[in-house]
């Protein structure tokens, strides 16, 4: 389930509540009338406020915070449990009305949030997408998180006819799948329901609903329905809005809704999530946690040098897969181990003891095969966390791990990145861009790819080539329009240097000439530009969530031969550009800019740009800032080439979300690594690029990229 996913602002006033006792004019006491009877004390009346916040799954570990009208801070709860029901006591001198925020912040620094409202006297408010969207519709900017500012600000009122209004509104767009989950009755704010994925908390897992703040003024809304579909056809259906859409009639015509469908596709009951799924992922994750809650050496039998699904021994693990055996999985060609980069890793080491998985949602079902894709958390021993998807498929009562099932490793990632040109006064080149990246990872036998080629087809049915690189650990496009470059080694003309399908760029500075665009001055093998056009920012807001890609993969041991053909579905899309410039990104701090700058070289001494590598010891430090929406970095990349060579290469490291500074060692054993000095890099090995990078809970990623090239003129 799709949320507000930023760091939560909050401008919370004081409040005070002040006792005023009036004296007699003569300045005497009670005493001195016997008449006079002492006024009993006013006991003040204790409200407690309550309900339950839920995605459909049990917001867990969320906190509940309570604004009033003043915008004052005047109530909070303790942490969202395992029922998704939390209870807040209200101060003293709490002015209704009121609104709620469930906030929950994990690990890689992002802040997932759920807003609703209480207009006056209850005392139930469930916090919940369908709320989150009620609060959309009342706040001035379409951004919930900032409903409280616009209420004490006077911008926003939350009187009961208003609330109503905006309920109506929400029930009028979202009928067709109240109809098919028997709800249109239940009050989304005051009606009592439990979080197990029956009743209501199903029609909150047959929902995806995804907020983005476009600018100050308004902001972009997607409501997904989750329908099983065929495994290459594009989801459907889904209603997008914006919030300056003030008339719900021009949102239900422009979305076709009508009482029994969205966009000309029926909203059928039995199309949706089955009943009580959010409960069966539950389930599975706590079987998750009581596995890896056993030591190291009673989940594993490591007695022998492999370290195989074969070598998980106890029940309370083995039983989670299918067919309890986790043998069984396979997931893009890997399987359960302990090697690098291997499922379910942390299995087979002390350090993966005592992870926790928590936040399951229902995501999707592969009707092919009844597989259910399910996204979640986990956070190790040690605090680092991840989000990540899982495919599971029901087995005499419940879900059971199995993996997507395919051969081939791939991945569609929607990616936003701000370049920064920060060598040879090219900054006012710098440029934004959004779009995907194609990820799949370069498998290897003897030194050599196994593939020829993989062709992969758009939502929009262009046909993209990826191919394998030296240098690079994953497959790279083939741009086709230009020949390579004079000197290079490289078997097929056009290969990039990257997967990442940019669909649209903008210059950073508004003062610096639209053209050339910045497709024209990168470099084909650095920048790759869709065929498709997306003129402008609405372009890639209309962009579904929800997209399938299609995977066909041709061997290098039989070119000619298709091998495999799998389809990848996407959960979010990308940003556009006004949406990644409202939200900001991190970024290197000035010390550590000017030191990179002072290492590079200057125009007329190549290559031009960029920076000696030290040899004698590893490099200093990067250090950097995170501003407010930003999220912060989880890794930092080093991009070079080979000493007097066009290979490239590219070095990194994971970061902690609290921390500020990384360091990049060389790996030892690598070709551009020093023979002899740990850390350091071989003579005459250059720098020409460093990227920090972060990932959000729908598996969005966000580069700030500093480049160290010379543009073309």
């Amino acid at each position: 389930m799709h949320f507000e996913m930023k760091t939560l602002l909050r401008v919370l006033s004081g409040a005070a509540v002040l006792a005023i006792y009036g004296c007699g004019g003569g300045g005497g006491n009670a005493d001195d009338d016997p008449a006079t009877e002492p006024e009993a004390p006013v006991v003040p009346v204790v409200r407690t406020l309550s309900g339950t916040a839920a995605s459909g799954a049990p917001f867990t570990d969320a906190v509940v915070t309570v604004l009033d009208r003043t915008g004052a801070l005047v109530g909070t709860s303790d942490p969202v449990g395992a029922d998704g029901r939390y209870t807040v006591t209200l101060a003293t001198g709490a002015q209704p009305p009121f609104v709620l925020i469930a906030s929950r912040t994990g690990a890689p620094g992002e802040t997932q949030s759920l807003v609703s409202v209480l207009e006056s006297t209850g005392s139930v408010a469930n916090v919940t997408p369908v709320t989150h969207l009620i609060a959309s519709r009342l706040s001035s900017n379409g951004d919930p998180l900032t409903l409280a500012q616009d209420l004490a600000a006077g911008r926003a009122q939350l009187s009961a006819a208003q609330v109503g209004a905006a309920v109506a509104e929400i029930r009028q767009i979202l009928a067709p799948v109240l109809a098919a989950t028997g709800t249109a009755g239940v009050d989304p704010i005051a009606s009592d329901f439990a979080a197990d994925g029956t009743g209501y908390d199903r029609l909150l897992d047959s929902i995806r609903v995804e907020i983005i703040p476009a600018d100050a003024a308004s902001s972009n809304i997607e409501i997904g329905i989750r329908q099983a579909g065929a495994d290459d056809t594009a989801p459907a259906p889904v209603i997008q809005f914006s919030s300056a859409q003030s008339n719900v009639a021009s949102i239900l015509a422009a979305n076709d809704i009508t009482a029994a469908s969205i966009g000309g596709a029926a909203i059928a009951s039995e199309t949706l999530v089955a009943s009580g799924t959010s409960a069966l992922i539950a389930e599975l994750l706590r079987g998750l946690n009581d596995c890896y809650a056993l030591p190291t050496h009673v989940r594993v039998d490591l007695s022998t040098m492999a370290a195989t699904g074969a070598n998980i021994v106890a029940p309370q693990c083995r039983n989670l897969f299918a067919g309890n055996d986790p043998a069984s999985f396979k997931n893009g060609g890997a399987s359960v181990g302990g090697g690098q980069n291997k499922p379910f890793r942390g299995m087979f080491f002390d350090g993966g003891t005592g992870t926790v998985f928590s936040q399951g949602n229902y995501e999707y079902t592969r009707p092919s095969d009844g597989r259910i894709a399910v996204s979640y958390r986990n956070r190790n021993a040690d605090g680092d966390e991840t989000f990540g998807t899982v495919m599971v498929r029901l087995e005499d009562g419940k879900l059971k791990l199995v993996g997507n099932g395919y051969d081939y490793p791939a991945e569609v990632v929607p990616s936003q990145q701000l370049r920064r040109q920060i060598t040879l006064d090219q900054e006012p080149f710098s440029y934004y861009s959004t779009g995907y990246n194609l990820n799949v990872g370069n498998v290897t036998q003897g030194g050599a790819s196994i593939f020829d080629r993989v062709e992969v087809t758009t939502p929009r049915g262009n046909v993209l080539t990826l191919r394998p690189r030296p240098g690079r650990s994953q497959l790279v496009l083939q741009y086709n329009y230009l020949p390579n470059p004079t000197g290079s080694t490289d078997a097929v003309n056009g290969l990039s240097n990257t997967g990442e399908l940019r669909l649209r760029s903008e210059y950073v500075d508004a003062a610096t000439p639209a053209n050339p665009p910045p497709r024209a001055k990168e470099t084909a093998r650095l920048y790759f530009a869709n065929p498709a056009n997306f003129p402008d920012d609405a372009s890639i807001e209309s962009m579904r969530a929800q997209s399938v890609w299609t995977f066909r993969y041709y061997l290098a041991s039989d070119p000619d031969t298709l091998a495999a053909t799998q389809a990848v579905r996407t959960r979010t899309r990308p940003l556009s550009i006004r949406e990644l410039r409202y939200q900001g990104l991190m970024a290197l701090d000035e010390a550590t800019l000017a030191r990179l700058r002072a290492a590079s070289n200057p125009i007329g001494t190549p290559p031009e740009g960029q920076a000696l590598l030290p040899s004698s010891a590893p490099l200093e430090p990067f250090t950097w800032t995170v501003p407010d929406r930003a999220l912060p970095p989880t890794s930092a990349t080093l991009y070079g080439l080979l000493a007097g060579t066009s290979t490239p290469f590219d070095d990194g490291v994971r970061t902690g979300s609290t921390e500020r500074a990384a360091q990049i060692l060389c790996p030892a054993g690598d070709a551009q690594c020093h023979p002899t000095v740990n850390g350091a890099y071989a003579e005459n090995t250059y720098m020409n690029g460093v990227s920090l990078n972060s990932t959000d809970a729908t598996g969005r990623s966000f580069s700030m990229y500093y480049s160290m090239v010379r543009l073309n003129p």
